[in-house]
C-alpha cells in the first residue's frame, strides 16, 4: 500500500499527530490508539516520544508543506485506515479528513479515490482469510463499497 514511500522521522511524527487528532474527534478507540502507537514505534519512536506526541496539538495548515505528494496521499490513506479501526466512519471523522485534504490541496476526486483504495485494501485483507466469499458482500456493504467493487475482490 505504501510501496516506495520513505518517511523521515519528522514526517512520521506529523502523520501520527494528525492521526491522534483524527481519532479524538469522536473519542479515541483502543484499536485506533494501538494502530498509531504501533506505527510510531515502528519508525523508531520511544514511549517518551509517544507521550510528547500525544500532548502536542495538530494543525494541518501549519504542517501541510511537510506532507506533499505521495506523503500526503499516504497520510490520507492512513486516516481512512484509522477511521475503520473501530468499525465505523463517523461524520466527524469524515469532516476532519476532508479538512486535512483541503489543506493539502487535494481534489475531491483524489480524496474519493483514496477512500475507495483504503476500503478495498481492508476488504482484500479480510477476504484473504475467508473461505465463505459471500460474507464479503456484507463487509463491503458495511464499508460503503459498491457491489461492483466487492465483486472485483470476490473474483466474480
Amino acid at each position: 500500500m505504501y510501496e516506495g514511500i520513505e518517511l523521515s522521522h519528522a514526517q512520521s511524527t506529523l502523520i501520527c499527530r494528525g492521526l491522534y487528532a483524527l481519532a479524538a474527534v469522536d473519542g479515541v478507540h483502543p484499536a485506533e490508539e494501538a494502530l498509531v502507537d504501533g506505527f510510531f514505534k515502528s519508525t523508531g519512536g520511544t514511549d517518551d516520544d509517544l507521550q510528547t506526541l500525544k500532548a502536542t496539538p495538530f494543525d494541518i495548515s501549519e504542517v501541510a508543506s511537510d506532507l506533499q505528494g505521495d506523503v500526503a496521499e499516504a497520510f490520507i490513506m492512513s486516516c481512512y485506515m484509522l477511521i475503520y479501526a473501530d468499525g465505523r466512519l463517523s461524520n466527524e471523522e469524515q469532516a476532519k479528513v476532508e479538512e486535512y485534504a483541503a489543506a493539502l490541496d487535494m481534489s475531491n476526486e483524489s480524496l474519493t479515490a483514496l477512500h475507495d483504495s483504503a476500503r478495498m485494501y481492508l476488504l482484500h485483507n479480510i477476504a484473504e482469510g475467508l473461505k465463505n466469499r459471500d460474507v464479503l458482500d456484507e463487509v463491503g456493504n458495511e464499508l460503503g463499497l459498491s457491489a461492483a467493487q466487492v465483486s472485483t475482490e470476490k473474483g466474480n
